[in-house]
């Protein structure tokens, strides 16, 4: 696999927040728009989650019965959520955020097959 600006760490160098800042303007548009199509997922998946801001915060406003998913091919992004996130209190129902692919598969965060 090509190492790309995600794979390489380039990303995280130029953008550390990898913008979590933008992430709850993303979920007040989300939720009500979901409201308004009258949608209540089981199951949130988000492909390219990043640091998983989003997940966590759409979490916090969601019932306890939906599960979230996030999948992101970026390393540092799998590696952050245990430090940044889970430390400040990210509910223990969030799967682990994030898997990414390789040429081997889908591999969790620290390198076994999902």
């Amino acid at each position: 696999m090509a190492e790309n600006v995600y794979t390489s760490g380039q990303y995280l160098e130029m953008n550390p927040s990898w913008h979590i800042e933008e992430s709850p303007w993303k979920v007040q548009h989300i939720l009500p728009m979901m409201r308004r199509h009258h949608l209540l997922p089981n199951t949130v998946c988000e492909v390219g989650c990043g640091f998983g801001e989003v997940l966590r915060l759409m979490q916090m406003r969601m019932s306890d019965a939906c599960t979230f998913w996030g999948y992101d091919i970026s390393p540092q992004a799998i590696e952050n959520p245990q430090g940044q996130l889970r430390n400040s209190g990210w509910p223990k129902q969030i799967h682990e955020c994030c898997y990414y692919h390789n040429a081997n598969g889908y591999l969790k965060k620290d390198g076994t097959e999902a």
